[in-house]
Protein backbone atom coordinates (compact mmCIF):
# COMPACT_ATOMS: atom_id res chain seq x y z
CA UNK A 1 0.00 0.00 0.00
CA UNK A 2 1.38 3.41 -0.80
CA UNK A 3 1.44 6.01 1.08
CA UNK A 4 -0.66 8.32 -1.01
CA UNK A 5 -3.41 5.03 -0.57
CA UNK A 6 -4.62 3.51 2.72
CA UNK A 7 -6.31 0.60 1.45
CA UNK A 8 -6.02 -2.62 -1.06
CA UNK A 9 -8.57 -5.05 -2.14
CA UNK A 10 -8.20 -7.98 -2.90
CA UNK A 11 -10.60 -10.35 -5.03
CA UNK A 12 -10.16 -13.69 -5.60
CA UNK A 13 -12.35 -16.74 -6.14
CA UNK A 14 -12.76 -19.72 -3.55
CA UNK A 15 -9.43 -21.38 -3.18
CA UNK A 16 -7.18 -18.52 -4.38
CA UNK A 17 -5.45 -18.21 -1.63
CA UNK A 18 -6.84 -15.02 -0.37
CA UNK A 19 -7.28 -15.95 4.15
CA UNK A 20 -4.19 -18.24 3.94
CA UNK A 21 -1.64 -15.46 2.16
CA UNK A 22 -2.79 -12.57 4.36
CA UNK A 23 -2.27 -15.24 7.26
CA UNK A 24 1.00 -16.00 5.75
CA UNK A 25 2.33 -12.26 5.64
CA UNK A 26 1.10 -11.58 9.13
CA UNK A 27 3.09 -14.37 10.46
CA UNK A 28 5.87 -12.77 9.16
CA UNK A 29 4.69 -9.00 10.04
CA UNK A 30 4.96 -10.37 13.35
CA UNK A 31 8.04 -12.28 13.36
CA UNK A 32 10.25 -9.56 12.04
CA UNK A 33 8.41 -6.77 13.99
CA UNK A 34 7.75 -4.77 10.52
CA UNK A 35 4.41 -3.66 10.63
CA UNK A 36 1.37 -4.06 13.51
CA UNK A 37 -1.17 -6.48 11.98
CA UNK A 38 -4.58 -6.70 12.98
CA UNK A 39 -7.11 -9.82 11.50
CA UNK A 40 -10.72 -9.02 11.39
CA UNK A 41 -13.11 -11.57 10.57
CA UNK A 42 -15.73 -9.92 8.34
CA UNK A 43 -18.36 -12.65 9.19
CA UNK A 44 -17.91 -11.56 12.79
CA UNK A 45 -19.25 -7.82 12.46
CA UNK A 46 -22.67 -6.39 11.29
CA UNK A 47 -24.99 -3.45 11.06
CA UNK A 48 -24.47 -1.22 14.43
CA UNK A 49 -20.90 -2.27 14.33
CA UNK A 50 -18.08 0.90 14.18
CA UNK A 51 -14.28 0.66 13.06
CA UNK A 52 -13.98 1.44 17.02
CA UNK A 53 -16.48 -1.66 17.86
CA UNK A 54 -14.73 -3.96 15.43
CA UNK A 55 -11.50 -3.36 16.75
CA UNK A 56 -12.10 -3.42 20.82
CA UNK A 57 -13.43 -6.67 20.04
CA UNK A 58 -11.16 -8.05 17.24
CA UNK A 59 -8.23 -6.62 19.64
CA UNK A 60 -9.75 -7.18 22.92
CA UNK A 61 -9.46 -3.99 24.29
CA UNK A 62 -11.75 -1.68 26.77
CA UNK A 63 -14.63 0.27 25.52
CA UNK A 64 -13.73 3.41 27.12
CA UNK A 65 -11.48 4.16 24.19
CA UNK A 66 -13.11 6.63 21.58
CA UNK A 67 -12.50 5.70 17.70
CA UNK A 68 -9.95 8.53 17.32
CA UNK A 69 -7.95 7.47 20.41
CA UNK A 70 -7.64 4.14 19.09
CA UNK A 71 -6.39 4.98 15.88
CA UNK A 72 -4.04 7.23 17.61
CA UNK A 73 -2.85 4.43 19.42
CA UNK A 74 -2.73 1.48 16.65
CA UNK A 75 -0.43 3.89 14.66
CA UNK A 76 1.94 5.05 17.98
CA UNK A 77 2.22 1.24 18.32
CA UNK A 78 3.50 0.64 15.20
CA UNK A 79 5.82 3.53 14.97
CA UNK A 80 7.26 1.68 18.20
CA UNK A 81 8.28 -1.17 16.30
CA UNK A 82 10.35 1.74 14.20
CA UNK A 83 13.85 -0.82 13.18
CA UNK A 84 16.58 -1.17 10.34
CA UNK A 85 15.44 -3.23 7.55
CA UNK A 86 19.16 -4.23 7.30
CA UNK A 87 21.72 -4.13 9.87
CA UNK A 88 24.44 -3.56 7.30
CA UNK A 89 22.64 -0.38 5.43
CA UNK A 90 21.18 2.63 6.94
CA UNK A 91 17.63 2.20 5.49
CA UNK A 92 14.66 2.44 7.90
CA UNK A 93 11.63 0.49 7.42
CA UNK A 94 8.62 3.05 8.80
CA UNK A 95 6.35 0.44 10.41
CA UNK A 96 2.33 1.01 9.93
CA UNK A 97 -0.68 -0.62 11.57
CA UNK A 98 -1.96 -3.30 8.88
CA UNK A 99 -5.68 -3.59 9.42
CA UNK A 100 -6.75 -6.72 7.32
CA UNK A 101 -10.20 -7.79 7.03
CA UNK A 102 -10.97 -11.08 5.56
CA UNK A 103 -13.90 -12.69 4.01
CA UNK A 104 -16.23 -9.69 3.25
CA UNK A 105 -18.06 -12.34 0.72
CA UNK A 106 -18.96 -14.04 3.71
CA UNK A 107 -20.47 -11.30 5.78
CA UNK A 108 -24.42 -10.83 6.29
CA UNK A 109 -23.94 -7.60 5.03
CA UNK A 110 -22.00 -6.16 1.86
CA UNK A 111 -23.59 -3.15 2.10
CA UNK A 112 -22.03 -2.88 5.78
CA UNK A 113 -18.54 -3.11 4.47
CA UNK A 114 -18.98 -1.25 1.99
CA UNK A 115 -19.73 1.57 4.84
CA UNK A 116 -16.59 0.91 6.64
CA UNK A 117 -14.34 0.73 3.48
CA UNK A 118 -15.40 4.18 2.41
CA UNK A 119 -14.83 5.20 6.36
CA UNK A 120 -11.07 4.38 5.50
CA UNK A 121 -10.82 7.25 3.27
CA UNK A 122 -11.57 9.76 6.28
CA UNK A 123 -8.33 8.41 8.12
CA UNK A 124 -6.30 8.67 5.26
CA UNK A 125 -4.87 12.32 6.08
CA UNK A 126 -5.50 11.64 10.05
CA UNK A 127 -3.41 8.72 10.38
CA UNK A 128 -1.30 7.75 7.78
CA UNK A 129 0.66 5.37 9.26
CA UNK A 130 -2.75 2.80 9.36
CA UNK A 131 -3.30 1.12 6.42
CA UNK A 132 -6.06 -1.43 5.21
CA UNK A 133 -6.76 -4.47 3.17
CA UNK A 134 -10.04 -6.08 2.62
CA UNK A 135 -10.39 -9.35 0.81
CA UNK A 136 -13.37 -10.71 -0.22
CA UNK A 137 -14.69 -12.79 -3.44
CA UNK A 138 -15.00 -10.78 -6.22
CA UNK A 139 -18.85 -10.90 -7.10
CA UNK A 140 -19.57 -9.09 -3.94
CA UNK A 141 -17.87 -5.96 -5.52
CA UNK A 142 -18.94 -6.48 -9.16
CA UNK A 143 -22.43 -6.51 -8.24
CA UNK A 144 -23.70 -5.70 -5.17
CA UNK A 145 -21.97 -2.88 -4.23
CA UNK A 146 -20.21 -1.41 -6.83
CA UNK A 147 -22.76 -1.71 -9.32
CA UNK A 148 -20.34 -3.42 -11.85
CA UNK A 149 -17.99 -0.71 -11.77
CA UNK A 150 -15.73 -2.63 -9.49
CA UNK A 151 -13.66 -0.62 -6.43
CA UNK A 152 -10.57 1.64 -6.64
CA UNK A 153 -7.43 0.19 -5.55
CA UNK A 154 -8.29 -3.26 -6.19
CA UNK A 155 -5.89 -6.64 -7.51
CA UNK A 156 -7.62 -9.82 -8.47
CA UNK A 157 -6.60 -12.75 -7.01
CA UNK A 158 -5.20 -15.13 -9.87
Amino acid sequence: ISDSHNKIIFLGNQGTGKTAGIVSEIDLMLQDKSFLPVLVQAKDYRKGDSWLSILTRTIGLSTTWSELELFQALENAALLRNRYLNESCDIVVQPKCLICVDGIDEASSWSFWKERIEETQVYEGIFPNVKFVFLSRPYVFEEKIFGGSGPKNYFPAV
